[in-house]
């Protein structure tokens, strides 16, 4: 195993235990307040850890969800939910991306789910 790809596994893997273990917190009045969103990201966003950076970034602003893969290799799919303000934010970062990713568009919207994510899940 080469450098990189041991520094790039000991960074996922630290992410991956920040974020498996991190619950998101709702107050009362932000459960009614809480909104969702489909979110699909393109670019050169598969194999530069897009997916863990996202699931960081939702978790830092108190939104659940998940992200994984699309079958086209070009893009992620998610869904986030938590408050418009965090979402917005959320979406925001996306358009930036991982520091090793390159975003070419981030298209989002509204959709309902009745559950209500604890945590934010990033899968393939």
């Amino acid at each position: 195993m080469s450098i990189k790809a041991f520094l790039k596994d000991l960074f996922i893997n630290k992410i991956y235990l920040k974020v498996k273990n991190k619950k998101i917190r709702h107050s009362t009045e932000d459960l009614k307040d809480l909104r969702c969103y489909s979110l699909t990201v393109y670019g050169l966003v598969q194999g530069v850890s897009f997916r863990w950076w996202l699931a960081k970034v939702a978790l830092e602003n108190n939104v659940g969800g998940w992200v994984c893969n699309s079958y086209e290799g070009n893009s992620v799919e998610a869904v986030i939910q938590g408050t418009e303000e965090n979402l917005q934010k959320v979406i925001e970062l996306c358009h930036t991306g991982s520091p090793a990713s390159k975003v070419e568009k981030v298209e989002y919207n509204p959709t309902t789910e009745s559950k209500i994510y604890k945590n934010f899940t990033a899968s393939y």
